[in-house]
């Protein structure tokens, strides 16, 4: 069983496994029944690259988004700025859930699973034919701006350093 989280390779894994979208569907209905299986994956994303990689993806790719239209257009240089400083709005743009913690999405009961597996994204690359659709490498974020991303995605810190590793320090970013 996978546990999709948005922005942590969901399309990847799609491909890969053939998901149907009917398959899906069944999916997500025995998503709250997870005590059924005995072992699931779920892909975690390092928090900063998955938020440079919505920021990407919801305003900086998509012109006409519903991103765009919350917050106006802005150039890769200022617009993690604009987000963080209007972060408490992004609820009423569409598809907000995918601005919810990566961990919101792992249901508890999979944590008791006889084999829950955690991957990253490097996992990924070398066992999929990753197809990243919003890469985050054009998305600047200074050292305050870390530390602030860090603060709002906490506990997927926590999560990731957990199953993962540790977060790189902010010049790597």
């Amino acid at each position: 069983m996978h546990i999709p989280i948005p922005k942590c390779a969901s399309q990847s894994i799609k491909k890969k496994y053939s998901l149907t979208p009917e398959k899906l569907r069944h999916d997500a209905q025995i998503l709250s029944d997870v005590s059924r299986y005995k072992e699931g994956f779920v892909v975690l994303r390092e928090p900063i690259d998955r938020f440079k990689s919505l920021v990407r993806h919801y305003f900086l790719v998509n012109e006409k988004g519903p991103g765009t239209k919350l917050l106006g257009h802005h150039d890769a240089s200022t617009i993690v700025e604009v987000v963080l400083r209007n972060f408490s709005h992004l609820e009423s743009v569409g598809g907000a859930y995918h601005w919810f913690t990566q961990k919101s999405f792992i249901p508890e009961a999979f944590y008791e699973l006889e084999d829950p597996r955690f991957y990253d994204m490097e996992w990924l690359r070398k066992n999929c034919n990753v197809t990243n659709t919003s890469p985050s490498s054009s998305v600047k974020v200074s050292a305050e701006q870390r530390e602030e991303i860090l603060k709002i995605y906490a506990e997927d810190v926590i999560l990731y350093e957990r199953y993962i590793g540790p977060i790189l320090p902010c010049c790597t970013q």
